[in-house]
């Protein structure tokens, strides 16, 4: 039994992992794995770089192959003696097994046909040729699929490493501008402490030459107030005469004094700081919300449009004009575009939609049917946030917590990305990610009035 099992164990190391049979000019790897020589070829096919071990996946920068010839001397003695040991029928022991079996998928010998009636058989070397060939097929199937998974792991590294970076840059964007903020906070800080200390000093300078003149004032008094106490007790009557015209003169000289007081009005600066400062802010940001035109010719007969002062304000009239058919508008939605189309950059606006029971802002592709059913939870050319019947909503039929009073409305065309916002606090309502490859329009949609009930209008503010 040693015996047999060491036999056992000496022959499963001359057999090739690839093709499972005994090695046939065998090779070995710089991992010390050995191949058929055909077999590793045609596993790393046209790759000549990078290539992997099929046994242990290790990675070698090119084809570094060394004949094994010991082995193959080996493999082909093994070859030689194989029909003297495992060729023969376990049943009928004197037996060779010449045939195959496809129902059974076994070797079996003449004198087990009659226990495989009906089932096809085919001589052993035909059916190892013809099974050799499906292995092969399914081996160049499955390389082909390996290959397509390497592409793709390829594709899904590169798509990580340049989400980092866009991320990465993303970071060092925001870090610089907000460098940019607290300097400009800062130096209106400096500017602002360096007024106030001119400002105090101008409050302080006469309250102090004031004070200077009071001490003054007060110490001339102090010296005629001696001057009168010794008056008072002056016994010689000469002498009290004859100071008494000049002590009655000073007397006479008093100026009168009072407090000076600064009124200081700290109310603007208390108060309204804050709002100065962010007015000043404001001539630092480039970027502000972009002013969007309306395209007449495709707004719904029902839609009014006016404007005051510059604010475009959208409403569902019931009784509009019926117009002459136009084949850019939305007959079946109270939808109108905006006058210019986006084919590639970012873009934001921002439309109010305070007080309004129902609204759909977006963009829309530019070949959508304008006569057609809209699927509006699909992806059908729109891309879409609304509010309708109470609930704010999404295209993933996702409910929203927040109802904001107006709606930041932003596209990046490059990076297929339309992301919805607060436009009060930049929070993220949603957004979805695709590949945009036609023009998009903006999207604006009061919906019904509702008798009243939905009367306000989306107004898009310059």
């Amino acid at each position: 039994n040693s015996l047999k099992m060491a036999s056992g164990n000496l022959m499963e190391e001359l057999i090739c992992s690839v093709c499972l049979d005994f090695f046939q000019d065998p090779v070995m790897s710089d991992c010390g794995h050995n191949f058929c020589r055909s077999c590793i070829s045609q596993y790393w096919g046209e790759q000549e770089e990078n290539v992997t071990c099929p046994d242990c996946r290790e990675v070698f920068p090119g084809r570094s192959l060394k004949p094994n010839r010991v082995l193959g001397n080996m493999a082909d003695k093994a070859r030689s003696l194989r029909p003297r040991e495992d060729s023969l029928c376990a049943v009928h022991k004197n037996e060779e097994l010449k045939l195959f079996c496809e129902n059974d998928l076994k070797l079996i010998c003449i004198s087990c046909t009659s226990e495989h009636q009906a089932h096809n058989l085919l001589p052993v070397q035909n059916a190892g040729e013809k099974y050799k060939e499906e292995l092969r097929l399914s081996l160049s199937t499955l390389e082909g699929k390996i290959k397509e998974m390497n592409k793709l792991r390829n594709e899904q590294e590169e798509k990580i490493l340049s989400t980092r970076d866009k991320y990465k840059e993303l970071e060092t964007f925001i870090m610089v501008e907000f460098s940019k903020l607290y300097q400009f906070l800062k130096d209106e800080e400096e500017a602002l402490k360096k007024q106030l200390l001119e400002d105090k000093g101008e409050a302080l300078k006469p309250m102090q030459e004031n004070l200077d003149l009071i001490t003054e004032e007060k110490a001339k008094r102090e010296q005629r107030r001696t001057q009168l106490r010794n008056a008072v007790s002056e016994e010689d009557k000469l002498k009290f005469f004859k100071d008494l015209k000049e002590l009655k003169k000073s007397s006479e000289e008093d100026r009168e004094l009072k407090v000076l007081s600064e009124k200081l009005s700290l109310g603007v600066f208390q108060e309204y700081l804050p709002y100065l400062i962010w007015r000043k802010m404001k001539q630092m940001v480039v970027k502000v919300p972009e002013t969007i035109d309306l395209d007449m010719d495709t707004a719904h007969p029902q839609l009014g449009v006016t404007t005051s002062s510059g604010v475009k304000s959208i409403s569902h009239d019931a009784f509009g004009k019926k117009h002459s058919n136009n084949a850019k508008w939305f007959m079946k939605y109270l939808f109108v575009l905006g006058s210019t189309g986006f084919t590639s950059g970012r873009h934001y606006w921002e439309v109010e939609v305070k007080k309004k029971a129902a609204w759909i802002l977006g963009v829309i592709n530019e070949s959508v049917d304008r006569n057609g059913d809209l699927a509006l939870h699909t992806d059908c050319g729109i891309w879409w946030i609304r509010v309708s019947k109470g609930t704010l909503s999404s295209m993933t039929n996702k409910q929203l917590t927040l109802f904001p009073s107006r709606v930041g409305v932003f596209l990046d065309y490059e990076d297929g990305l339309m992301s919805f916002y607060s436009a009060d606090d930049l929070t993220r309502l949603c957004q979805y990610y695709t590949t945009f490859t036609e023009k998009l329009y903006p999207l604006f949609c009061p919906c019904n009035n509702n008798c009243g009930k939905n009367s306000e209008p989306l107004r898009l503010h310059p």
